[in-house]
């Protein structure tokens, strides 16, 4: 727990504070969905209940208890952002703010509810080896097609990414042969599940602020969560007006009257060419590459504009800080070039970085810019030649292994270094210990090692393998992250010369071949 003298403790507690106020929001915004409002058919669903029925003649069937598809797939929709990492309401995000901010005041009953639903969260969403409720196999008489057999698991998520929120065809690929009846009976009992998790998470959080013992913000519980009908929402939109650029940084050029709408016509309307169009917010960024995965969407926010003799320069940053983004604009309002410039992300969550500098390592590859709205219409489009100007410098491998690193720790708010202060040696030793903590082994050349030998200890005369556990602890700006144990396998060793001292001797080890040494983290 991070002490209250420090002085990260406000800004880690405001980000607390942030997460867990999302994730109230989004919470009672599944609270209000149809299905969770049938508390008998959410239970019977999420439990996995099979109806039986047996019929004169010895007919029998079993059939699964599941709300229609729709009301699913709508469901789905509503629980998403509660399983994105990324998203400031995603649940284990929750859970750690809540442990955070009410830490040594919960009560028993409190503590113990929390360590349920932590939990609880892990069996549900795990991906890989996790629980399992049933297992669906195909089988064939063809030699040529081979038994296939895939969990509950992977089927849900094959039906949430695959056949609802995205079309992933990584996800469908395996599941392609069992068919979207299998993959929806799956996800079914899965969505419920997140609904109940989520309903329970948001009562224990309004039975903790009742006690007094969490200061989160009124508007988190009052919002609406919900979109009103017309009748009841108690105000009309009586007229609107479409402004020059920049109209709305000052008063406006005329009357108002009460009930308007103000419209700014903005950059992109004129880099979508056309008439006159209302560009929703957000706005995002895509680097489409020919031959190569496409990076991104990344979401941008409006920086600035700025005259220029030959036209005009706008600047857009992403969400998360991670890069700006330049567009050069000729008097006609024509692009005529583009710039990508990374950030300074120090002190920034790394998992908000992870797709910017994703998308921003990639450019150096060239491809084509792409400008949507949030309904993924283009708004500007800009081919994009290999920059030179674009200094990679290995950012996206940095921060691929400080994601990695608080995911491990679980508890501990990491957050990118001082970058103007990082050595290369000490960004090499961050990304190793990230490859330890993915089960990889990392090599480790030597030329000999010096074994302390205690008195009365008989030094080794003929070669021997030696393996030697050590902790696995990182010092980041001052702070020593303790990671486990890591295990240096040093190969087969030849005792060397023998270094004698008062009470004992120390004797040098040398490899017997010129294979480099490992180091795993221990099982």
């Amino acid at each position: 727990m991070l002490d209250e003298a420090s002085p990260r403790y406000p800004e880690v507690k405001s980000m607390h504070q942030q997460n867990l106020e999302s994730f109230v929001v989004r919470a009672r915004r599944v609270r209000e969905h149809s299905l969770a409002k049938d508390e008998e058919l959410l239970s019977a669903t999420g439990s996995g209940t099979l109806q039986y029925q047996a019929a004169p003649g010895g007919h029998q069937t079993l059939r699964f208890v599941v709300p229609d598809e729709e009301r699913v797939e709508s469901a789905a929709a509503r629980v998403r952002p509660l399983v994105l990492e990324r998203d400031p309401s995603f649940y284990a995000k929750a859970l750690k703010a809540l442990r955070f901010l009410a830490s040594g005041s919960l009560q028993s009953d409190s503590v113990r509810d929390l360590e349920d639903l932590a939990a609880r969260w892990r069996s549900t969403t795990t991906r890989n080896g996790g629980r399992v409720g049933y297992y669906v196999s195909l089988l064939s008489s063809s030699d040529e097609t081979p038994p296939e057999s895939v969990t509950d698991t992977q089927l849900a998520w094959a039906y949430i990414y695959g056949d609802t929120v995205h079309a992933d065809e990584n996800e469908l690929g395996r599941t392609r042969r069992f068919g979207i009846t299998q993959r929806f009976r799956a996800a079914a009992r899965l969505v419920c599940e997140l609904i109940q998790l989520a309903m329970a998470t948001l009562a224990l959080i309004e039975r903790i602020r009742a006690q007094g013992l969490l200061d989160l913000a009124p508007e988190a519980f009052e919002v609406d969560v919900i979109a009103r009908s017309p009748e009841d929402d108690g105000w009309t939109l009586k007229s609107a007006y479409l402004l020059p650029r920049g109209s709305l940084e000052g008063e406006p050029p005329f009357e108002v009257p009460t009930g308007a709408l103000l419209l700014d016509y903005s950059v992109l309307q004129e880099l979508a060419g056309g008439g006159p169009r209302v560009t929703p917010d957000p706005l995002s960024l895509r680097l489409r590459r020919s031959e190569l995965p496409d990076l991104g969407p990344c979401a941008l926010d409006f920086a600035s504009s700025q005259q220029l003799e030959t036209g005009l320069e706008v600047t857009w940053f992403e969400r998360h800080g991670a890069f700006e983004f330049k567009v050069r604009l000729d008097e006609e309002m024509r692009p005529t070039g583009s710039a990508l410039t990374l950030r300074d992300v120090s002190g920034k969550d790394p998992h908000d970085l992870l797709d910017g500098v994703r998308l921003f390592s990639g450019a150096f590859q060239g491809g084509e810019y792409v400008l949507t709205d949030s309904e993924g219409n283009a708004v500007g489009a800009l081919e994009q030649p290999p920059a030179e100007t674009v200094l990679v410098d290995n950012q996206l491998g940095l921060i691929e292994a400080l994601v990695r690193i608080s995911d491990h720790l679980g508890q501990h708010e990491l957050r990118v270094p001082q970058l103007d202060t990082l050595t290369q040696a000490k960004a090499l030793e961050i990304q190793a210990a990230a490859s330890l903590l993915a089960g990889s082994a990392v090599p480790l050349s030597w030329a000999s090692i010096r074994m302390h030998l205690s008195p009365g200890q008989v030094a080794p005369t003929s070669p021997s393998p030696l393996v030697v556990n050590y902790p696995l602890d990182l010092e980041l700006e001052g702070t020593v992250l303790h990671l486990g144990i890591q295990t240096i396998d040093w190969g087969l060793t030849v005792p060397g010369v023998a270094i004698a001292h008062d009470d004992h001797e120390d004797v040098i080890l040398m490899p017997r071949t010129s294979q480099p040494a490992m180091r795993t983290l221990a099982q």
